[in-house]
């Protein structure tokens, strides 16, 4: 793995991980704002639920390599339809 993807890799990693603590610290002042305002109805479960399905989302894509599984495929495709050519050759 060259030195370009691994710093691109560790970009991702580091982009979800100040994702994920924004997530959890918002998650934490909704919560205490819920529990001081209405302890009948837990509004927070819904963006906790929202959001938090796209910080799962984020997770797998950096950590999962959803992106790259598709990326890879798409590219090996493309490469045995035009026979390992490149267009700069």
């Amino acid at each position: 793995m060259n030195d370009e993807k691994l710093r691109s890799m560790a970009k991702q990693r580091a982009e979800f991980k100040q994702h994920l603590m924004v997530y959890v610290v918002v998650m934490l002042a909704l919560t205490a704002i819920n529990a001081i305002t209405s302890r009948v109805y837990w509004w927070v479960i819904w963006p906790a639920l929202g959001w938090g399905i796209g910080v799962a989302f984020h997770g797998l894509t950096v950590y999962g390599r959803i992106g790259d599984s598709l990326e890879e495929r798409e590219y090996e495709r493309l490469k045995r339809r035009h026979g390992g050519r490149s267009d700069e050759e």
